[in-house]
């Protein structure tokens, strides 16, 4: 469906899952600061599933104290617009980036919070830091909010859920994951994001709403499970591929 909020925003999506386009004024910053995302052509490889020929560097965006101030406030406009702070009970920072975009509203709401890295990143990471400051033994936590920078195909986020902190998730009702950029080329939707890809290694979850500020076309890797063997640039090694995850635990 599609319809208008204030006059000035744009919703473009399915009733729970939704892609937003900022109000005017601040639509103009996003442009004026697009050119300071540097986007990078290597080879990015975040999973198995999840694999692309360029990327946002993300975090070279939230070095400006000006563009980092848009986009915690562009969060909490998302949440205004709708709704999600009501019931909400605890807001999860995911990743660096995720943490840094995700404290102000937290903040401003009054919602317990704290962050975890991302799922394909644990291996480098502290025990401590890889486990939530919170227990949901007697399932107080219903609702969760996660926000994070990117979301693509949502396989990390399921992994996140279903297999690094599945005794938490699992009396938690909703999931709303909050993003800064949505990357995936299908429509932002629930059940498309919940398909696994790659059964051997992906989990299905139903309860999660997906919203994100705005949508972005990378050049995904037009190769499947056999990129290893087909794609020049891996095989022959003739650009950088940064892998962001350990082969041997996909």
């Amino acid at each position: 469906c599609s319809y208008s909020i204030s006059g000035s925003f744009r919703v473009v999506s399915l009733p729970r899952n939704q892609v937003v386009n900022l109000p005017r004024n601040r639509w103009s910053v996003y442009h004026g600061i697009r050119w300071s995302i540097s986007a990078n052509s290597p080879h990015f490889h975040w999973s198995e599933s999840s694999r692309a020929h360029n990327w946002i560097d993300v975090s070279k965006l939230l070095e400006d104290s000006n563009n980092l101030y848009f986009v915690q406030n562009a969060i909490i406009d998302i949440i205004d617009t709708f709704h999600l702070e009501e019931n909400c009970d605890l807001v999860i920072g995911l990743g660096y980036e995720g943490n840094i975009i995700s404290s102000k509203a937290s903040i401003k709401y009054n919602i317990p919070y704290t962050s975890l890295p991302y799922s394909y990143r644990y291996s480098d990471h502290h025990d401590y830091e890889k486990k939530l400051n919170f227990s949901n033994d007697n399932g107080a936590f219903k609702t969760v909010m996660i926000v994070t920078d990117v979301v693509n195909d949502g396989r990390t986020l399921r992994k996140l859920i279903k297999e690094h902190e599945s005794a938490f998730f699992e009396k938690v009702e909703r999931i709303i994951v909050l993003s800064l950029f949505y990357t995936g080329h299908e429509e932002l939707s629930t059940v498309t994001l919940n398909n696994p890809l790659y059964e051997d290694n992906d989990y299905n979850v139903s309860n999660i709403e997906y919203y994100s500020i705005k949508q972005l076309r990378v050049e995904k890797c037009p190769f499947g499970k056999d990129y290893r063997e087909e794609c020049l640039i891996y095989k022959d090694q003739l650009s950088c591929v940064h892998l962001f995850y350990d082969e041997r635990n996909p």
